[in-house]
């Protein structure tokens, strides 16, 4: 009952599978397209001949895609704003749906960090959305599992989805840091794990 105010209903855009589809579109399409398609299509090579290094061709990317994920993610909090502004409610509270878009944010960052280091690994950007596509399949998967059969929450902490909690994040009014802790240090391992397979990895000729 806690949970089921405006703030709390206004929280569930911040879950919407329209919004995950978006995140998702983005940065996998991104992602793939400039470094495990860059070398399916086998422009790597004329890409590499450039006087810039593999690592900061990979710190580049990873600054503009987590760059970009702020207007992403800040644009389901200006439509909850906008919502307000026409429905003439003021009993959204606009500060707490701040705090949950920067919980959102934390996940983007995750999604970034975890599909670069895929990309980065393939050679082929088919295989390289295909293994993005089947982790986040099976968070959300998971994710719904653990909600209703019991031997499923055992696994749950396995899934991106289960540091992720908007109702829980609207009802308290505080910074999950356990929750955001597991996010970004989770996040720091797959970009490290990405950016040392990228500079050291075969590229094969085109």
């Amino acid at each position: 009952a806690q949970t089921m105010t405006p703030t709390g209903l206004a929280s569930f855009a911040f879950a919407h599978p329209m919004v995950w589809t978006v995140i998702i579109a983005f940065l996998f399409t991104v992602t793939s397209g400039v470094l495990s398609g860059e070398i399916d299509r086998g422009t790597m090579d004329l890409l590499a001949t450039l006087p810039i290094s593999r690592g900061r061709i990979y710190c580049t990317l990873s600054f503009v895609v987590m760059g970009m994920g702020i207007p992403v993610c800040a644009a389901v909090w200006v439509g909850a704003a906008i919502g307000k502004s026409v429905s003439n409610s003021a009993d959204v509270d606009l500060a707490a749906l701040a705090l949950l878009d920067a919980h959102l944010y934390a996940v983007f960052i995750l999604l970034a960090c975890f599909s670069l280091a895929v990309s980065a690994m393939c050679s082929r950007r088919t295989t390289a959305l295909a293994i993005a596509f089947l982790v986040v399949f099976y968070s959300f998967s998971l994710n719904v599992l653990a909600a209703l059969w019991e031997p499923a929450k055992n696994i749950a902490f396995t899934g991106f989805m289960n540091y992720y909690a908007p109702l829980p994040i609207i009802r308290d009014g505080v910074w999950r840091t356990g929750d955001l802790a597991v996010l970004m240090a989770t996040a720091a391992v797959c970009w490290a794990v990405g950016f040392v397979a990228f500079r050291r990895r075969d590229i094969p000729a085109s």
